[in-house]
């Protein structure tokens, strides 16, 4: 006995059922909010994550000012607003070198990139320079520190442009620091 096929109907019938099914996949996936990527997990064109732009970060963040009390250095701290077209690292940086006053005229972060809670902190090539043990502790802690107050990130590391930075003086910064909270 031979096997009874299925009508034109029957197929045309399913055919339609799975257009519907797959349009409807398709509906959903184009218009509901999985089909977008957090700010944080967006990546740049080197492999990293951006640091947060715009709207997604902290209108304020705590600028430091570095000072001794004897031989301690403590840090006086202040609320400050970040322009809306600045990242937020880059400012508390770039803010904490302009109260420190320790380094020399166009001495800025450039930008950051956050991966996995490693922020690359890429730096104008006049802040590669050799400061004195009181000053370079007070950068790389002021700078670890400035950084602690995002608590997505982890570890530092130091760049300037493409390399490595080795050293501001008597600290070896060629492998990621952890920040300071």
């Amino acid at each position: 006995m031979a096997g009874k096929r299925p009508s034109v109907r029957a197929v045309w019938t399913l055919m339609i059922a799975a257009l519907f099914v797959f349009g409807g996949l398709a509906i959903y996936a184009k218009f509901s909010s999985a089909n977008r990527v957090p700010v944080d997990e967006l990546r740049d064109p080197a492999g990293g994550k951006l640091a947060q732009t715009g709207e997604h970060q902290p209108k304020s963040v705590v600028v430091l000012k570095p000072r001794y009390e004897g031989d301690d250095l403590v840090f006086d701290k202040r609320e400050a607003d970040r322009p809306s077209e600045q990242d937020k690292v880059v400012f508390a940086v770039n803010s904490f070198l302009d109260e420190a006053k320790i380094t020399p005229p166009g001495a800025k972060l450039k930008h950051c990139r956050v991966e996995k809670g490693l922020a690359v902190l890429t730096f104008t090539s006049e802040f590669e320079t050799t400061y004195g043990t009181e000053d370079e502790q007070t950068l790389i802690k002021g700078i670890l520190t400035a950084v602690g107050q995002f608590e997505e990130i982890k570890r530092v590391q130091f760049m300037i442009d493409d390399h490595k930075l080795e050293t501001l003086g008597g600290i070896e910064l060629l492998d990621p620091q952890p920040v300071i909270r």
